[in-house]
C-alpha cells in the first residue's frame, strides 16, 4: 500500500531545525514526506535538517510582502497538486495563511495548522486587525488546528479566533517536546563553555536564548541585569540568538548603563551547551506561545524567570520550577534574578523540580507520538466521514 504524503509547510528551515525535527523523523515513517520552506536562506540554516525527506523551495518571506507572497502562494499550489498532497501541516502565521489558503482551494482533506503565538497581541490599530483577521482566515481554512499551549488556546478562544471543537493541545503543549538526552545537566559542557566565554565556574551566569528582538524583553532584561550585577557577585548576562532588535539601541543601552559583563553569542547550533553552562535562565517576554527554551533549560536544571504571559504560564510553574513577574515589570524582574543568584539551594531545588516536569510532560517522544496519533484519528475521521 502507498503511503500518504504529508506536507510540512513552514516560513524557515530554522524552523525545522530546531523544532521539528524529531517529528519529522517520526512522520516519515509512516507517510511520504514533503518539507516545503524558504531554501533561500543562508548555508548554516539549511545545513543539518533531517534526511530522508523531499525539499522544495517556497521562497517564503516572513514579513508581509504582497509580491513575494503571490509567489510563493502559485508554488504552493504547483507543490501540492503535483506531488499529490493529502495531508498538510503548517507551522508559523505566513505559512499557515498560505499553506491553508491553498490547500483549501484544492480541497486536499486534511489541513493541519500549528498555533505557536500571536504577533497581533502586541501590535495596535490596523496593523493589529489585519493580523488578527489572518488568524481568523488560517483558521476558517484549516479543518483542526493545534494550539501549542493551554493557556494560548483559552485566550484564541476568548478572542474568537478559534472554537472549541476544531482546536487541540497535545499532551501538555509545546510544539515539537524535548530531547532530554540532548538538554541535560552536563558538566564538560558546562566547563568548556565557561572557559570559552572566559567565565569562573563560581559566577552565576544568566542566560536568554532566542531572537535579540524587542518583544522577546530583551531591553528589560539589560536594564533589570544592570541592578542585579550591583547586588550579586560575580556575574555574567549571556545573550544567546540572532539579533532582531535595532543592535545599536541595544549596544546603546549597554554602554549607557555602563556594564561591562554582558557576553553575546549571535548564533548557536548547540543552545544545550549553553544551557548546561548557565544558572538562571530569562525571558521576560512580551509574547509567547508556549516557550519552548523554558522547558528545555528545565531539562538541563535550570530555574527560569518569566513574563506572565500565556504561554509561559505554562512553561513555568510559579515558585516551584522558577518565577513569573508582570511583563514590563523591571523591578519585579530583577528582584527574582538576585533572589535566584543569591540563593543557591532555592536555585538548585528550582531547578531540579524543572528538570522533573520536562521529562514528565515535555520529553519529546510524549510530545511526537500525541501529533502522530493526532493525525492517525485525523485520517480515521476523514476515512469515516467519506
Amino acid at each position: 500500500m502507498n503511503k500518504r504524503t504529508l506536507a510540512i509547510i513552514a516560513t524557515s528551515p530554522l524552523v525545522i531545525k530546531h523544532h521539528l525535527p524529531y517529528i519529522v523523523e517520526a512522520l516519515r515513517e509512516k507517510y511520504s514526506v514533503i518539507v516545503m520552506v524558504n531554501m533561500s536562506n543562508n548555508v548554516d540554516s539549511i545545513q543539518g535538517l533531517p534526511d530522508g525527506v523531499l525539499y522544495l523551495d517556497t521562497k517564503m518571506e516572513r514579513k508581509i510582502d504582497l509580491l513575494a507572497d503571490i509567489r510563493t502562494a502559485f508554488l504552493l499550489f504547483k507543490y501540492l497538486k503535483r506531488d499529490g498532497v493529502s495531508i498538510v501541516y503548517s507551522v508559523s502565521p505566513k505559512a499557515g495563511l498560505l499553506g491553508m489558503f491553498v490547500s483549501r482551494i484544492l480541497k486536499i482533506p486534511i489541513r493541519i495548522h500549528t498555533f505557536t503565538g500571536q504577533v497581533w497581541q502586541t501590535k495596535t490599530g490596523l496593523l493589529k486587525i489585519l493580523l488578527k483577521i489572518f488568524d481568523k482566515i488560517i483558521y476558517r481554512f484549516s479543518t483542526k488546528v493545534i494550539v501549542d499551549s493551554r493557556s494560548q488556546r483559552l485566550f484564541l478562544l476568548q478572542h474568537k479566533v478559534i472554537s472549541q471543537e476544531r482546536s487541540i493541545v497535545i499532551g501538555s503543549g509545546s510544539l515539537g517536546g524535548v530531547n532530554t538526552r540532548l538538554f541535560s545537566p552536563n558538566i564538560i559542557n558546562r566547563s568548556a563553555i565557561r572557559q570559552k566565554m572566559s567565565v569562573g565556574l563560581d559566577n552565576i551566569v544568566y542566560l536568554f536564548v532566542g531572537r535579540l528582538d524587542v518583544d522577546k524583553g530583551i531591553l528589560e532584561l539589560v536594564k533589570a541585569y544592570s541592578e542585579v550585577s550591583k547586588n550579586v557577585s560575580k556575574t555574567s548576562l549571556w545573550l544567546v540568538g540572532p539579533v532582531e532588535t535595532d543592535i545599536d539601541v541595544l549596544l546603546d543601552l549597554i554602554k549607557k548603563l555602563k556594564i561591562n559583563s554582558i557576553l553575546f553569542m549571535p548564533y548557536t547550533t548547540a543552545p544545550e551547551k549553553f544551557m548546561a553552562a548557565a544558572d538562571v535562565f530569562c525571558l521576560p517576554s512580551r509574547r509567547e506561545g508556549f516557550g519552548t527554551v523554558i522547558i528545555e533549560a528545565a531539562a538541563c536544571g535550570i530555574p527560569a524567570i518569566g513574563s506572565r504571559i500565556y504561554g509561559l504560564t505554562d512553561a513555568i510553574v510559579h515558585e516551584e520550577t522558577g518565577f513569573l513577574v508582570d511583563m514590563g515589570n523591571i523591578n519585579a524582574l530583577t528582584d527574582k534574578m538576585i533572589l535566584l543568584g543569591s540563593d543557591n539551594s532555592l536555585r538548585q531545588r528550582l531547578g531540579h523540580t524543572a528538570m522533573k516536569r520536562a521529562h514528565s510532560l515535555y520529553s519529546q517522544e510524549i510530545v511526537v507520538q500525541g501529533l502522530l496519533d493526532f493525525i492517525e484519528d485525523e485520517l480515521r475521521h476523514e476515512a469515516f466521514t467519506n
